[in-house]
């Protein structure tokens, strides 16, 4: 229980300090703050992620925590080397970590609200079955913009679940 909230706690302090933070692991991390049930981040992301074209692998949950994650999508691309740009196979997915922010309530009702983190990751095939981490693409990045955005605005305009 403690280990899981220290990792939560890390987790909140230094993978969501920003907006979008991009590391040299291939990993760009956005957080998604409502006051809503798990059950509806769920549903909405899930909704969204297949209009991109991501398949949902597994959802993981333990007592309060739940991650979300989705099959690799390949997409061919181009990457440039020096002077030189070759053609490469990228292969993304994304992970959504539901993490407990805390309890509201609404008409006499209590239930518990979550904050929600989206991990994109990115790899670039490097030969027979080698995938190595990369910074994502610039269009990569404009897209994960665009699902966020999307999530949010989907979020805001249904509004809350009543739990």
């Amino acid at each position: 229980m403690i280990l899981r909230f220290l990792f939560v706690l890390v987790l909140v302090m230094f993978g969501c300090r920003s907006w979008n933070l991009t590391s040299e692991r291939g990993v760009v991390s956005y957080e998604i703050s409502f006051n809503t049930d798990k059950n509806y981040i769920i549903n909405e992301t899930s909704f969204i992620l297949q209009l991109y074209e991501y398949t949902m692998e597994i959802i993981d949950p333990t007592k309060d925590y739940y991650v979300m994650q989705t099959y690799w999508r390949l997409r061919d691309g181009q990457m440039a080397i020096g002077s030189d740009t070759i053609g490469v196979l990228f292969r993304d997915r994304v992970k959504v970590h539901i993490i407990p922010r805390g309890r509201t309530s609404i008409y006499f009702r209590s239930y518990q609200i979550y904050n929600t983190v989206l991990e994109f990751e990115v790899q670039v095939s490097m030969g027979l079955g080698n995938w190595v981490k990369v910074t994502p693409p610039k269009d990569y990045l404009e897209e994960y913009h665009a699902i966020v955005k999307e999530i949010k605005l989907r979020m805001l305009k249904y509004g809350p679940s009543s739990g």
